[in-house]
């Protein structure tokens, strides 16, 4: 647990969780701050952060896996995600000594459905030698000019991240590579690192490429995946995100995710086109 100083706010309020993490179930309850509004919407969430708190919670759970990384997250959006309060479980599904299988789900507070999961193995890690290990690097991009969001971007995650665009313009049409920082923590005093914070800037990647114009169709995103080489170090991400449509409605959105040693991640998303008449939110 990584403690912050920033007084800016944070993306969940804690009201209550499990007294310990060392057991291989956890449960708690937040409440979703203004922080987390999609960019689209004032009353929903963007997938971002959700998926960074279920990936924090299920990375406190105890494996016999031994220095474990989490190389593989498979994200499930089932609904809208609501602001206000909501409930997140994790557990253990298979334990493993080379690797171990978790998942996490989202709920509204006091519902039984939920409305988001999260399944990823976590992976122990062995290390190689130089001549040996082939982590197949893209290059650090530039750190680009600081950058606004667009207008159309309501305040939520949009704005509680600082961006850089080193190519493309953000939230623009097409392939875009911009840096990315959260303003405010993921949890009360608690700052998103590791694959959490992986996780916080790859959902982005359908926002970051979108090809419409959001005043009238979105291309609404069900799920994120994500495989990955490490975790990354420091605070700032750079991801380079681009979409692709066919005909039928139906797109992928791709991204590539690194830090100042370069790539660690590749990300997919799945996407379906819809006009913002026929959406709830």
């Amino acid at each position: 647990m990584v403690k912050s100083t920033d007084s800016s706010g944070s993306f969940y309020e804690s009201v209550v969780e499990t007294e310990t993490f060392s057991e291989d179930a956890y449960s708690g309850t937040f409440v979703a701050t203004t922080h987390t509004a999609s960019p689209w919407s004032k009353k929903h969430q963007h997938a971002g952060p959700a998926c960074a708190l279920l990936v924090r919670a299920l990375e406190q759970l105890a494996i016999p896996t031994p220095d474990a990384i989490t190389n593989r997250i498979a994200v499930d959006i089932l609904d809208p995600i609501p602001l206000g309060a909501i409930a997140v479980t994790a557990q253990v599904v298979q334990e493993g000594h080379f690797a171990s299988l978790v998942e996490a789900e989202l709920f509204r507070a006091g519902y039984p459905d939920p409305i988001m999961r999260v399944s990823a193995w976590r992976t122990r890690r062995v290390p190689l030698a130089a001549e040996v290990a082939d982590g197949g690097r893209a290059e650090v991009p530039p750190t680009g000019s600081k950058t606004k969001p667009p207008s159309t971007w309501v305040k939520g995650y949009g704005r509680a991240m600082r961006w850089r665009a080193a190519t493309g313009t953000l939230g623009g049409h097409g392939r875009t590579t911009v840096w990315a920082k959260p303003k405010v923590n993921l949890v009360d005093g608690e700052a998103a690192t590791g694959m959490a914070l992986v996780a916080l800037v790859a959902g982005a990647t359908s926002t970051l490429s979108s090809l419409t114009d959001p005043d009238e169709s979105v291309f609404v995103s069900t799920d994120l995946s994500l495989h990955a080489l490490r975790e990354p170090a420091g605070k700032a991400l750079w991801i380079t995100a681009e979409s692709f449509v066919d005909a039928d409605g139906v797109g992928v959105a791709t991204s590539t995710i690194g830090d100042s040693l370069g790539s660690l991640a590749v990300g997919n998303q799945a996407l379906f086109l819809a006009e913002r008449s026929e959406i709830r939110f």
